[in-house]
């Protein structure tokens, strides 16, 4: 697994900053959830007195590209919507209120601890802050994320029920919401259990402007990727549909990227980030792998050509 290069700037930190997020610990309160690939995103401050939304840019240089005679292309950039952050260390001076509700929070979301964790959900001092719209790490990450992370199912759904519909847009530093955790995780009953508190999740982009399915494929989760692609595939440019189909034949994900190849039959001759078409990736896997799906899409592929 490579590492991620984030490549970071705040305003609050105006020289830029490398952080290189290195494979999860296993006690990792998100396993599971980095990808196997080098991605790079620019965060860039947008002018706000508050530093809670930032704008993202994806600076990859070997994008895969799209069908050249489609016009539907992926926005650059993309809104992220940060969770308050007013009891992070590098925003206050008071330490207390971090040491008292952000760690011990993080503690119970990790363990499945509703019972102790309820008490600090709500911010005596400010009753128009509530712990579930708070970060509680330096990430960004609120107590949703954290419990996701964790596949917290059952404390996840009694924080749920305290939610807001917009309480569960927020997303991390890198963009990603808890639903992107899930799905990345391949967590399909809590993927259930927020879609039901906000449909709009579906399709909320996360981190280098990736929707859930492809964070999904791109851990090889298969029951969740076939769980997202009908709700998501009406709204796949076709920048989406090039990246997700050839990271579905890079997971061995046939049947989501034969559905992408019969309803856009040029994918069989795009080409990926190594200039490659599906063709040429498919016939460098091994041959002890070659399943019954991949001979399907293996002949498709060889009459769309």
């Amino acid at each position: 697994m490579a590492d991620i290069v984030i490549h970071l700037q705040t305003t609050q930190a105006p020289q830029n900053q490398l952080m290189n997020l290195s494979p999860p610990e296993p006690n990792s309160p998100l396993p599971d959830l980095l990808p196997r690939q080098k991605d790079t995103i620019v965060v860039s401050p947008q002018i706000d007195s508050h530093d809670t939304i930032l704008t993202a840019e994806s600076v990859d240089a070997h994008p895969t590209q799209a069908p050249q005679n489609q016009q539907n292309h992926a926005p650059i950039y993309q809104l992220i919507n940060l969770p308050d952050r007013s009891l992070l260390p590098s925003q206050s001076k008071n330490r207390d209120q971090y040491r008292l509700k952000c760690l011990p929070l993080k503690k119970f979301a990790l363990a499945g601890n509703f019972k102790e964790a309820k008490p600090l959900l709500r911010n005596e001092s400010d009753h128009h802050l509530s712990m579930l719209r708070t970060a509680i790490t330096e990430m960004d990450e609120t107590v949703l994320h954290i419990a996701t992370g964790a596949r917290q199912v059952g404390f996840i759904e009694e924080i749920i029920k305290l939610m807001e519909p917009d309480d569960l847009k927020l997303q991390d530093r890198n963009g990603n919401t808890a639903f992107c955790f899930a799905a990345a995780a391949g967590s399909i009953e809590i993927v259930k259990l927020m879609l039901d508190k906000n449909p709009d999740l579906l399709t909320l982009r996360g981190a280098d402007n990736k929707v859930p399915l492809y964070m999904a494929a791109l851990f090889g989760r298969t029951e969740m990727a076939k769980f997202l692609y009908d709700g998501t595939e009406s709204q796949l440019t076709d920048q989406d549909e090039a990246d997700l189909f050839f990271k579905c034949i890079d997971t061995d994900l046939y049947d989501i990227a034969l559905k992408l190849l019969k309803h856009q039959p040029k994918l069989a001759v795009t080409r990926d980030e190594h200039e490659d078409t599906a063709l040429h990736v498919l016939a460098r896997k091994p041959s002890s792998l070659f399943a019954r799906r991949r001979i399907g899409i293996f002949k498709r592929l060889a009459y769309s050509s």
